[in-house]
């Protein structure tokens, strides 16, 4: 619902685990630049999904996972001062 007041999060990820493809659920309270990076758990960038400017509301992005092993994985988003992370498992 638009007249829905958004918070900033990380809603969803879908599947999780997930083998190959990942849907990622955020929202933003307000429009402006935002980014959600992959990082391994030893701290390691391994992708950047999203960076740019969004709307405030709800979002949904795509993140294929190809040629990555096995393991957890941090998803980060930053938005206006803000910072969420969720982990997530990939399994081959």
């Amino acid at each position: 619902d638009a007249a829905q007041p958004c918070e900033f999060a990380l809603q969803r990820t879908y599947p999780n685990p997930f083998n190959g493809q990942l849907r990622i659920d955020f929202s933003l309270e307000m429009a402006g630049k935002a980014s959600l990076v992959v990082y391994d758990l030893s701290g390691r960038q391994v992708t950047e999904i999203a960076n740019g400017s969004f709307t405030a509301g709800f979002h949904s992005v795509a993140w294929q996972a190809d040629n990555l092993p096995s393991g957890m994985y941090a998803l980060k988003l930053k938005s206006a001062g803000q910072t969420k992370t969720i982990k997530t498992i990939l399994i081959r």
